[in-house]
């Protein structure tokens, strides 16, 4: 599930329109030691519309997004351009290669 928490318009991204700023709870990635939420992710509107199928009326708790916003902006950040689910892969294959690796054991 995704909110967008803050939509804004900047000038160095003109040319993809509107920064959509969500973050993305209920996730699940396997083997790491993870919570399954992502704080912050800019997506341009072209990646949401191929990715949100409908609205939901839940009312559920999403984590504040404006410390990873002020970091993005700090590190004057780009956007996503490809749909949710690939960002999420993308994010998890990052993850995974920063994840500590477990001792082999024998």
């Amino acid at each position: 599930m995704l909110k967008i928490q803050k939509i804004e318009v900047l000038p160095e991204l003109a040319k993809t329109g509107p920064v959509y700023h969500v973050s993305i709870i209920g996730l699940h990635f396997t083997g790491l030691p993870l919570d399954g939420t992502l704080q912050h992710a800019p997506f341009s509107k072209m990646s949401l519309d191929a990715s949100v199928t409908r609205l939901s009326p839940s009312k559920v708790a999403f984590p504040d997004a404006s410390g990873g916003i002020a970091e993005w902006r700090q590190a004057r950040g780009g956007i996503f351009t490809v749909t949710v689910a690939e960002a999420v892969g993308f994010a998890e294959q990052m993850m995974r290669k920063q994840a500590p690796t477990e001792p082999n054991g024998s």
